[in-house]
């Protein structure tokens, strides 16, 4: 049996042996590497406490030159002194702390989740590398909010990405354990693929089918992971069924992990769903989009 001590309170945390050594010295070597993320403290309650936890962590690596929290999407902006920006969101590792059974978990959980997070830095280098292979199974289609694309750039390069519509634009991006890495116009050089293939495909690995709820007041709403709902405002062959049994009809998408949809265009039907959408936009943690859209035999369009 081996005892490691919690600084914080001094209790006692038992590590036995079928933990294995390796994966008991990685632990001790990664508590200096966590710093002020005491046990205790990773009893976390909301996505801005991860948040912060993991900026607190990050701004103490020699490798990180600066970490702006961005409250506006939930998610973390890390610039490497080797000149990489990384998007980190922290939905994966607060799951796992709200899910952990104790201290110890709880204190894993973190440790190992930011040492994969260690291994993201050279990003940019395994996205080339895959793409070089062909390994094209990581890569996501994602919709997001127009203002990604001039937070995202910088003078020397750009992200991959290509207006869709309203305030909307699509992005492709690497998706791993612990961050979404939005691919640059760089790293598709020579690889082969173009920006529609890539689109193509990260909608393709998006294989589980979503969820549609009822909500009542003839609306209707879909469900994925958090993450990729408003990517499935690129199915065409989902909308275009549905256009052809209702017609016309609103959607919204005020959140990256709400889109809800009418069955009409009737006044009943837009004032239900406006009255929806100013309440997600209060409360929802990932706004997106303040428009309305309405689908017509052409795609979508801007209502409002």
């Amino acid at each position: 049996m081996l005892v490691l001590l919690n600084r914080s309170g001094g209790q006692i945390i038992l590590l036995y042996m079928r933990l294995g050594l390796k994966r008991f010295l990685v632990i001790c070597l990664l508590l200096t590497v966590v710093g002020a993320a005491q046990a205790d403290t990773l009893n976390v309650q909301s996505y801005l406490e991860t948040l912060n936890l993991m900026k607190s962590n990050l701004e103490g690596r020699e490798d990180v030159k600066s970490v702006t929290l961005n409250k506006a999407d939930n998610s973390l902006s890390v610039f490497t002194k080797s000149g990489s920006e990384i998007t980190v969101f922290p939905d994966n590792l607060f799951q796992k702390l709200r899910g952990a059974e104790s201290e110890l978990e709880r204190f894993e959980e973190f440790t190992f989740h930011m040492q994969t997070l260690n291994t993201s830095f050279t990003g940019g280098a395994d996205i080339a590398a895959q793409l070089s292979a062909r390994d094209l199974s990581s890569i996501r289609t994602l919709v997001r909010h127009e203002s990604l694309k001039t937070q995202a750039n910088d003078l020397s390069n750009s992200v991959v990405s290509k207006p869709f519509v309203g305030d909307l634009h699509i992005f492709v991006a690497l998706d791993t354990p612990t961050t979404i890495e939005y691919l640059v116009e760089s790293q598709l050089a020579g690889s082969g693929f173009t920006r529609d293939n890539l689109i193509d495909r990260g909608l393709r690995n998006l294989k589980e089918k979503p969820q549609i709820e009822d909500l009542g007041r003839g609306l209707k709403a879909l469900f994925y992971d958090g993450t990729y709902e408003a990517s499935f405002l690129l199915d065409t062959k989902f909308w275009d069924r549905l256009f052809e049994r209702t017609g016309a009809f609103y959607m919204i998408v005020p959140t990256r992990d709400v889109v809800v949809y009418s069955l009409d265009v009737s006044l009943k039907s837009r004032q239900a769903i406006l009255d929806i959408h100013g309440k997600i936009l209060e409360d929802g943690s990932y706004p997106l989009s303040d428009k309305l859209y309405v689908r017509h035999a052409d795609g979508w369009k801007v209502s409002r």
